[in-house]
């Protein structure tokens, strides 16, 4: 299967620490591929430097077979490259509806004036783009919230929102990081059900988790890191079992770079 994502001996650094050393890496289309490692193995670094919230220090990364070089975080959002953060984006002093209608707004041809003086083609596309928001809450089954405040969300519904506003942008390539955390086992459960149903869907997933039964339940294929390079990558059986991987994470952890 081709790759959709390659990164090619890709470096980061801040100061003297190196969170990223030549890593190299696949996402293949229509995968989910995991990224594991201890806690400061560089997971989310490698997230940031694919999304350009990072420069590279070297190396490659391209998608859909174009270096991502030089882009912005929103350009290459424009191409079809969508994610969640460990620590929740959601803006909480707006409607369930309202957060998801924000990402497809990306896709708006509405100027402000047109918009202002609610033009008639203005009011059609808004409508649209709520169609489409409410079509994205169905997929993570919070459709029936989608006129409560999102700050009024119990935790893990707020998780879903955040994937249901990447859905929104109709995305190629959904990077996930850590969506499980702060889950019950129930809802993670359901969060693995969503992403194989999102995987059905075309979408291909890049995955950052430490719940291993998640990731081990999903997964096509897994990355490990540590220390900011790759000890491992193959499928889950083959990681589970190699040795180095297990003595990874039976050492000690620090804060992720």
């Amino acid at each position: 299967m081709s790759a959709l994502l390659s990164a090619h001996g890709i470096r980061k650094s801040f100061g003297g620490v190196v969170a990223v050393a030549d890593v190299t890496f696949d996402v293949p289309s229509g995968e989910v591929r995991a990224i594991i490692g201890p806690n400061g193995a560089g997971k989310t670094t490698i997230f940031n430097l694919i999304t350009g919230i990072f420069p590279l220090d070297g190396g490659t990364i391209r998608f859909k077979d174009s270096t991502l070089g030089g882009l912005s975080p929103w350009q290459r959002a424009q191409r079809g490259i969508a994610r969640t953060f460990q620590n929740l984006q959601i803006f909480t002093n707006m409607t369930v509806l309202e957060n998801v209608m924000v990402g497809r707004h990306r896709k708006s041809r509405t100027g402000l004036l047109a918009a202002a003086i609610r033009a008639p083609w203005a009011l059609r596309e808004e409508a649209r783009i709520r169609e489409h928001a409410l079509a994205c809450l169905e997929l993570v089954n919070l459709e029936r919230r989608a006129d409560d405040m999102a700050g009024s969300l119990p935790f893990g519904q707020q998780r879903l929102l955040e994937i249901a506003r990447c859905l929104a942008t109709e995305p190629t390539l959904l990077l996930l990081d850590e969506p499980a955390a702060g889950l019950n086992r129930g809802e993670a459960d359901a969060l693995g059900r969503l992403i194989l149903s999102l995987r059905q869907r075309g979408i291909t997933i890049l995955l950052v988790e430490h719940l291993m039964d998640l990731v081990m339940g999903i997964s096509d294929s897994v990355l490990v890191l540590n220390h900011g390079q790759v000890l491992a990558q193959g499928s889950p059986d083959a990681v589970q079992n190699n040795p180095g991987v297990v003595e990874a994470y039976l050492g000690a952890e620090v804060e992720d770079a």
